[in-house]
C-alpha cells in the first residue's frame, strides 16, 4: 500500500471508532417504545325479559350469545317459544333479549334497527319516523301515535297505547319490550 492510502485508511478507522464510541456513550433521545397488551373487552349488560324464570339485568362476558343470557335468567318457562328467537346471536352491551310466549306472533325486527340505536324507543318523545321502526307500525300508525300524544298529552303507561286506533293487545305485546316512556 502506498503511504497516502495507509494514511486515508487510518483516518477512516479513527473516524469509525470515534463514531462507535459516541454512539455507545450517548444518552437515548425520546421515550422508549412500550408494547401494551391487547385490550380485553369488558363485560356487557343485557336485559332479559319475557318467558324466562328470572327476568332482569344480567352481566355477561363479552362475546356472549342469546342462549347465555337466557341461561343467566334461569332458563325459559314452559310457556316460552324459543323457535322465534335466534339463540346463537351475539350480544352487545345494552341489548334486550325478549322470549315470546307460545302462540304469540312475533314480528322480527332487522338487527340493524335494534343495534343502531341500542336503546328503547321513547314513545313520549320519538318522531313518527322513529316509531315506524317498531315491528307492525307503519307510517299511518306512527302518525296516529304522534297525533294521539299531541292531543292527549304524554303516555302515562304503555297500556295507554291501546287508546290509539289500530293498536290492539297483540301488537302492544309485540312492541312492549322495545319501547319506553322516558329516556
Amino acid at each position: 500500500m502506498k503511504p497516502w492510502q495507509l494514511l486515508a485508511f487510518g483516518i477512516f478507522l479513527g473516524l469509525l471508532s470515534s463514531a462507535l464510541i459516541l454512539l455507545v456513550i450517548s444518552q437515548p433521545v425520546g421515550e422508549p417504545i412500550q408494547i401494551l397488551p391487547a385490550p380485553t373487552l369488558g363485560p356487557i349488560m343485557v336485559d332479559v325479559a319475557g318467558e324466562v324464570l328470572n327476568p332482569g339485568l344480567y352481566t355477561l362476558p363479552a362475546g356472549a350469545r342469546v342462549a347465555d343470557g337466557i341461561s343467566a335468567a334461569g332458563g325459559v318457562l314452559d310457556t316460552a317459544n324459543t323457535n322465534q328467537i335466534n339463540l346463537a346471536a351475539r350480544l352487545a352491551d345494552g341489548d334486550k333479549i325478549w322470549v315470546p310466549e307460545v302462540g304469540q306472533t312475533v314480528i322480527n325486527i332487522p338487527d340493524t334497527t335494534v343495534r343502531s340505536t341500542g336503546f328503547l324507543i321513547n314513545i313520549n318523545a320519538a318522531s313518527a319516523s322513529e316509531i315506524e321502526t317498531l315491528p307492525g307500525i307503519g307510517e299511518v300508525k306512527a302518525g296516529q301515535i304522534v297525533s294521539y300524544r299531541d292531543e292527549h298529552g304524554l303516555f302515562m303507561s304503555v297500556e295507554d297505547l291501546l287508546n290509539v286506533p289500530g293498536i290492539g293487545p297483540e301488537l302492544l305485546e309485540t312492541i312492549r319490550p322495545l319501547i319506553t316512556l322516558s329516556d
